[in-house]
Formats: structure tokens, sequence, C-alpha cells
């Protein structure tokens, strides 16, 4: 059998009273590689995967392999910083390149 519908929990912290869902996916029938992309970004430093239900009736249901791909707090914040640069940088320049005329006879 392989896993068919999953959900996909995380946390900051571990031990943990609460998990938060991150997502919930359902696999296809087919062996190999398959890929999910959360709804939603979230942080969690823990990962739970809770396996709800899978195909035919074997008895064992196999998963060899997961792979996590996800950025550090720290990535995040250097490209929102980076980002923030760029922008002020455009502002800059379009602040020398515009002007602005206030008429207030009708």
């Amino acid at each position: 059998s392989t896993v068919k519908e999953f959900q996909v929990l995380g946390s900051h912290q571990y031990p943990v009273n609460e998990w938060m869902l991150l997502g919930k996916f359902q696999a296809g029938p087919e062996s190999g590689e398959q890929t999910f992309i959360p709804q939603h970004n979230a942080w969690a430093r823990y990962l739970k995967f809770r396996f709800l239900s899978h195909y035919d009736d074997e008895f064992y249901c196999t998963l060899s392999l997961i792979r996590v791909y996800g950025s550090t707090h720290m990535e995040s914040i250097r490209e929102e910083i980076e980002k923030s640069s760029r922008d002020l940088e455009s502002i800059r320049d379009l602040s020398g390149k515009t002007s602005i005329v206030l008429d207030d006879k009708n």
C-alpha cells in the first residue's frame, strides 16, 4: 500500500502541547517522488506527519523518503532587507527626476 491522505503539522519548539496544521494533502496512487506545496507559508522548526489513509488493503504502508525544503528566519529577514533597500533606492531615483507643483489657484 502507499500513502493516500496525510497532514503536515509544525511547531517552533519541542516538546509541544499543540501542533499547528500546515496542510492536508492527497498523494497519488503511483510510486515515486511526488511534490506537495502548502497553501500558506509558515515557520516551523519541527514537523509531524499524520498518515490518515492509504491505497489498497495491504498490511504495510511503505514510505521510504521525505524531503522538506524551506528557508530560515535569517534568510527571510535578509531578503526583506535587500528588497527594502532596492525599493528605497528606486524611490530616491524617482524623487530626483520628479517635480511636484501645487497650484491652489482656481
